[in-house]
């Protein structure tokens, strides 16, 4: 009975010995974290504005001996702006059973690529939850980069083309007024109101009309008109008036525009009192009906003396845009040595728009210097020439 007894206390104590040893030595299995990334070896993904792609990833385990189980992968949306595609998808969340060491497995979204999208390189998000072998739970972020390209434009509105009755608007006298309205964007505006503003009560105003005109809608590279009855002041001087046209629309998603475009109108009136003869611009082209941004493109501007008998010698012309468009091989400024009485003097200079110039209509200044005042100082005059500016495969 003695000796059983020491045998058994024996057992205990070599079994107590063995727990407090494997308690010493307890392994923290945490620590055995299989690293995981979605393989992007190869060219950026890219895809087309109005499009369905399915997109094929590889997500792959790069640790030598650890291997990832129970692997879920979701994407993040966090700002839908830098998430701009549609995933075609009941369920967001793909799973894959296991992943072994230095080996990968396909997961894949069918995205949709909506129309106005707009042409950059988007961050897409996913995050990655898995374990190893001993049910360890990890969670890490990849992020991967896709390339948008759309050759679609958002419609953008602009004066194409001015008519009235005769060659100039006579004081005192009413005319009806026709803007030529055009959208040169690939996409419809819709509920578009033009309004006219810019009106003195000594230059032009409005004669029994609105000042706001509608227009339903315009389709790419569709025209439409919208008239208003001006007059002129009876004493209004001669030469070219400004006026703005205002167009606010939206397009087929509900995004909301605004464009401006400075109208020069012609008026025959009173003489300047002062000696003074005029130097207007009374023509300009560039080409199209819009300038791509970051490319160089010709402008051509006609310069009228509106004098009817007398000559202007020694003209400086300056062009300014509050850094939109900037002058290729040349300088901002230019001179005229003369221009006669009525006569028309042609000028070309190439520019080029900054490359981040937004979409829309921009106002190109051009600052005439000739003659002198009683004082001495040459007369200055302004006018404004409108040139749109789309981005190149941008929305």
């Amino acid at each position: 009975m003695k000796r059983k007894l020491t045998g058994f206390l024996l057992m205990m104590m070599v079994l107590t010995v063995f727990i407090r040893i494997e308690t010493c030595f307890a392994v923290d299995t945490s620590q055995y974290n299989p690293k995981l990334r979605i393989n992007e070896d190869g060219e950026m993904i890219t895809l087309k504005g109005g499009t369905s792609t399915t997109v094929i990833l590889s997500l792959e385990n790069i640790t030598k001996d650890l291997v990832a189980k129970n692997i879920v992968i979701e994407p993040i949306f966090n700002n839908i702006d830098d998430f701009p595609f549609e995933i075609n998808s009941l369920n967001l969340r793909k799973t894959i059973p296991w992943i072994s060491r230095n080996s990968s497995k396909e997961f894949k979204y069918d995205f949709d690529i909506p129309l106005n999208a707009k042409s950059r390189i988007y961050p897409i998000r996913f995050k990655i939850n898995y374990e190893n072998i001993y049910k360890d739970p990890f969670e890490c972020v990849e992020t991967i980069y896709v390339k948008i390209e759309n050759e679609n434009i958002e419609p953008l509105l602009g004066v194409k083309a001015i008519n009235f009755e005769g060659e100039k608007l006579i004081a005192g006298q009413p005319c009806m007024v026709t803007f030529n309205i055009k959208n040169i964007g690939t996409f419809k505006a819709e509920r578009i109101y033009c309004t006219l503003s810019g009106f003195k009560g000594e230059g032009l105003q409005l004669y029994n009309s609105m000042d706001t005109v509608i227009i339903d809608k315009l389709e790419k590279d569709q025209m439409s008109n919208v008239s208003y009855n001006l007059i002129p002041y009876e004493e209004m001087m001669s030469g070219s008036h400004e006026l703005v046209l205002k167009m606010t629309y939206i397009d087929d998603y509900g995004k909301e525009y605004k464009e401006e475009d400075t109208i020069f109108l012609p008026v025959d009136g009173k003489d300047q009192n002062d000696g003074r003869v005029k130097i207007i611009v009374d023509n300009y082209d560039f080409g199209g009906d819009y300038v791509k941004a970051g490319q160089p493109f010709n402008l051509n501007m006609s310069f009228l003396n509106t004098s009817m008998s007398e000559k202007v010698d020694n003209i400086k012309m300056t062009l300014t845009s509050e850094g939109v468009f900037s002058p290729v091989g040349s300088s901002n400024s230019f001179y005229i040595q003369r221009i006669g009485p009525q006569e028309r003097i042609e000028k070309n200079i190439v520019l080029k728009p900054k490359f981040d110039a937004e979409h829309k209509n921009y106002d190109l200044n051009v600052d005439i210097e000739y003659g002198e005042n009683s004082e001495g100082d040459p007369y200055v005059t302004k006018e404004t020439i409108s040139i749109q500016v789309i981005q190149e495969n941008r929305l």
